[in-house]
Protein backbone atom coordinates (compact mmCIF):
# COMPACT_ATOMS: atom_id res chain seq x y z
CA UNK A 1 0.00 0.00 0.00
CA UNK A 2 1.20 3.51 -0.82
CA UNK A 3 1.75 6.31 1.65
CA UNK A 4 0.43 9.82 1.02
CA UNK A 5 4.05 10.97 0.95
CA UNK A 6 4.83 8.53 -1.91
CA UNK A 7 1.78 9.72 -3.86
CA UNK A 8 2.73 13.36 -3.25
CA UNK A 9 6.37 12.88 -4.28
CA UNK A 10 5.37 11.04 -7.46
CA UNK A 11 2.78 13.71 -8.30
CA UNK A 12 5.46 16.41 -7.87
CA UNK A 13 7.66 14.61 -10.41
CA UNK A 14 4.95 14.20 -13.06
CA UNK A 15 2.62 17.22 -12.73
CA UNK A 16 5.13 19.84 -13.98
CA UNK A 17 5.04 18.11 -17.39
CA UNK A 18 1.39 19.20 -17.79
CA UNK A 19 -0.50 22.51 -17.50
CA UNK A 20 -1.67 21.57 -14.00
CA UNK A 21 -2.53 24.20 -11.41
CA UNK A 22 -3.20 21.85 -8.48
CA UNK A 23 -3.82 18.23 -7.53
CA UNK A 24 -5.91 17.12 -4.56
CA UNK A 25 -6.20 13.61 -3.15
CA UNK A 26 -9.63 12.40 -2.03
CA UNK A 27 -11.29 9.07 -1.32
CA UNK A 28 -9.91 6.26 0.80
CA UNK A 29 -6.30 7.49 0.83
CA UNK A 30 -7.33 10.98 1.99
CA UNK A 31 -9.63 9.48 4.62
CA UNK A 32 -6.90 7.17 5.89
CA UNK A 33 -8.74 3.92 5.24
CA UNK A 34 -7.02 2.74 2.05
CA UNK A 35 -6.05 -0.90 1.65
CA UNK A 36 -4.05 -2.96 -0.86
CA UNK A 37 -6.96 -2.89 -3.34
CA UNK A 38 -7.58 0.87 -3.14
CA UNK A 39 -7.15 3.12 -6.13
CA UNK A 40 -5.85 6.68 -5.96
CA UNK A 41 -8.59 9.30 -6.43
CA UNK A 42 -7.46 12.73 -7.61
CA UNK A 43 -9.06 16.09 -8.28
CA UNK A 44 -7.00 17.97 -10.86
CA UNK A 45 -7.29 21.64 -11.80
CA UNK A 46 -5.66 22.74 -15.04
CA UNK A 47 -4.55 26.21 -16.13
CA UNK A 48 -6.20 25.67 -19.50
CA UNK A 49 -9.92 25.12 -19.78
CA UNK A 50 -11.02 23.11 -21.63
CA UNK A 51 -8.13 20.72 -21.22
CA UNK A 52 -7.12 18.31 -23.94
CA UNK A 53 -8.32 14.77 -23.33
CA UNK A 54 -4.83 13.61 -24.35
CA UNK A 55 -3.24 15.70 -21.59
CA UNK A 56 -5.65 14.43 -18.95
CA UNK A 57 -5.18 10.83 -20.07
CA UNK A 58 -1.42 11.29 -20.31
CA UNK A 59 -1.14 12.58 -16.75
CA UNK A 60 -3.39 9.79 -15.47
CA UNK A 61 -1.41 7.09 -17.29
CA UNK A 62 1.99 8.41 -16.23
CA UNK A 63 0.88 8.49 -12.61
CA UNK A 64 -0.67 5.03 -12.82
CA UNK A 65 2.54 3.56 -14.24
CA UNK A 66 4.70 5.25 -11.60
CA UNK A 67 2.48 4.32 -8.63
CA UNK A 68 1.60 0.83 -9.93
CA UNK A 69 -2.05 1.26 -8.91
CA UNK A 70 -5.25 2.37 -10.60
CA UNK A 71 -5.68 6.16 -10.65
CA UNK A 72 -9.04 7.92 -11.04
CA UNK A 73 -8.74 11.54 -12.14
CA UNK A 74 -11.58 14.04 -11.89
CA UNK A 75 -11.18 17.46 -13.48
CA UNK A 76 -11.87 20.58 -11.41
CA UNK A 77 -14.00 22.56 -11.12
CA UNK A 78 -16.75 20.06 -10.42
CA UNK A 79 -20.12 20.71 -11.97
CA UNK A 80 -22.91 21.48 -9.51
CA UNK A 81 -24.71 18.38 -10.78
CA UNK A 82 -21.73 16.16 -9.89
CA UNK A 83 -22.58 13.13 -7.77
CA UNK A 84 -19.06 12.81 -6.36
CA UNK A 85 -19.08 12.96 -2.57
CA UNK A 86 -15.86 14.43 -1.20
CA UNK A 87 -15.47 14.38 2.57
CA UNK A 88 -11.78 15.26 2.82
CA UNK A 89 -8.99 16.34 0.49
CA UNK A 90 -5.21 16.36 0.85
CA UNK A 91 -3.21 18.82 -1.24
CA UNK A 92 -0.57 16.99 -3.29
CA UNK A 93 0.62 19.68 -5.70
CA UNK A 94 0.04 23.36 -6.36
CA UNK A 95 1.75 25.68 -8.78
Amino acid sequence: MLSIKEIKNTTHKIAPNYPIKRVLLFGSYALGNANELSDVDLLVEFFENPISLFELAGFNEELREALKVSVDTVKLPLKKSSLINIDKVVSLYEQ
